[in-house]
């Protein structure tokens, strides 16, 4: 019988306890072997180097990464080489010292995968593709490409500190900055100039909190919004849909604004406001949606409670905002009847589509289901709050 082989406790350079140990058998010179524990399993490595042995090895276990494996193939493999290949060589690492974190299938907006320069034009044809994050020594980084990988461009986060985002947007022929920070406040000014920093308003410290948790699990990206140019350097590896990317643009512009205003105006955010009085029950309700995403409703009793709207709804929202002009419309039952009501819509869109009937319905009908979903008293999502300003 051989004795056990002594096994020294090592530390590789990714952070992976390991053990290494010489061994031979069967007469054969001493061989190098590491060993490393995964996922309940044992990994032992060594190499068939007759002149540099050791030091071949060295070099194998120092770069030793544990990530997913893409099993599908095809071209969601492609997209993910391509990406790899390009984010070590701008890195100068090697592809494999690259951990996969995900892969998902979207559709860019352009030629250009969502990723825009000055030099280049992109033309506005959607391009299937992937958005792919990869991380390496902590940092995350999102590469996009097309479907099968023969186009990638690497999203820039460096506009935007960890954790933070940015928003670059035209006005009167001005480029203009805002680097939002939830935990230190907003940057702001001309993109060619010093920038100025503010605290956050007193009373957004809710929406702060908001955008903290939006962006905190998510991946860095770089994307187009119609409030301008979003870079957000978040910590975590989920992808931003267009709408959440907007919710955020929405957010980090009104938390600017406020910012340098020192208090926060919600009439600026409204997209619409509904009023409901009357009936048997003797009604006498009012909610009020805001482009960050916050619904919340009150009642001539004094309740008051505000939600934050799904994805979905806020999808819907934005689609209407955009191209829908603004109205108001106002809604009687007859004169006289023992159970008539009255309802109020406000809406304040930034199209150029005047609303037809059905349209106008729909947002109604919209506005009283918010409403009757956020006061119920099953609720699950509900939550008291104070009233907007």
């Amino acid at each position: 019988p051989c004795d056990a082989p002594a096994l020294a406790a090592v530390q590789l350079r990714n952070g992976i306890a390991a053990q290494f140990a010489l061994i031979d058998g069967n007469g054969s010179p001493l061989r190098p072997w590491y060993f490393v524990t995964h996922d309940n399993k044992l990994v032992a490595l060594t190499v068939h180097d007759a002149v540099q042995t050791e030091q071949s090895l060295e070099a194998i276990v120092q770069s030793l990464v544990f990530g997913q494996i893409v099993e599908s193939g095809g071209e969601e493999m492609a997209a993910l080489q391509a990406a790899r290949q390009t984010l070590a060589t701008t890195l100068d690492i090697h592809p494999y010292a690259l951990q996969m974190e995900s892969i998902v299938s979207t559709d860019w907006p352009d030629s250009c995968l969502g990723v825009h320069s000055p030099e280049v034009m992109c033309a506005a044809v959607t391009t299937p593709g992937y958005a792919v994050t990869l991380s390496w020594q902590g940092q995350f980084y999102q590469v996009n490409s097309n479907a099968d990988g023969t186009q990638v461009a690497q999203v820039p986060v460096t506009g935007a500190p960890t954790g933070g985002i940015s928003l670059t947007w035209e006005a009167e022929n001005r480029c203009h900055l805002a680097i939002v920070q939830p935990a230190n406040g907003v940057q702001t000014g001309f993109c060619d100039g010093p920038l100025t920093t503010y605290p956050f308003s007193s009373d957004t410290s809710d929406t702060v909190a908001q955008l903290d948790a939006l962006i905190a699990p998510l991946a860095p990206f770089y994307g187009e919004t119609p409030l301008g140019t979003l870079n957000v350097n978040g910590s975590g590896t989920a992808f931003a849909g267009a709408t959440q990317q907007r919710q955020i643009a929405e957010m980090a512009r009104w938390l600017t604004e406020t910012a340098i205003a020192g208090r926060s105006s919600a009439a600026d955010q409204l997209i619409f406001s509904w009023h409901r009085e009357g009936g048997i029950a003797g009604f006498c309700d009012d909610l009020a949606v805001y482009r960050t995403g916050l619904a919340q409703a009150t009642s001539c009793q004094g309740t008051a409670l505000t939600t934050t709207l799904s994805e979905e709804q806020l999808t819907q929202l934005y689609d209407w905002l955009d191209t829908l002009s603004s109205f108001d419309i106002t809604q009687r039952d007859p004169a006289g009847a023992a159970d008539a009501m009255t309802l109020t819509l406000l809406f304040q869109g930034n199209g150029h589509n005047p609303a037809i009937a059905a349209q106008q319905q729909e947002i109604r009908d919209f506005a009283g289901m918010l409403y009757n979903g956020l006061t119920a008293p099953s609720g699950q999502q509900l939550k008291t709050g104070r009233p907007v300003s």
